[in-house]
């Protein structure tokens, strides 16, 4: 398990989280949460390309 597979695993969690804030109505919570997701997906898009660390699960789930 790579790093970056580690940090889209924790973004697909994050989004039970943002969807509860939507239904709750609390849009600083729900956009903080988008733009953690929008952050980290970038991140390990660049950990994977920078540090070689390419997979076929990391392929899938991006």
């Amino acid at each position: 398990m790579t790093i970056p597979n580690l940090i889209t695993i924790l973004r697909l969690v994050l989004v039970p989280a943002v969807l509860l804030a939507m239904l709750q109505a609390r849009w600083d919570w729900a956009f903080a949460g988008f733009l953690v997701a929008g952050i980290s997906d970038g991140v390990d898009g660049f950990i994977a390309r920078r540090f070689n660390q390419q997979s076929t699960l990391g392929a899938y789930l991006d």
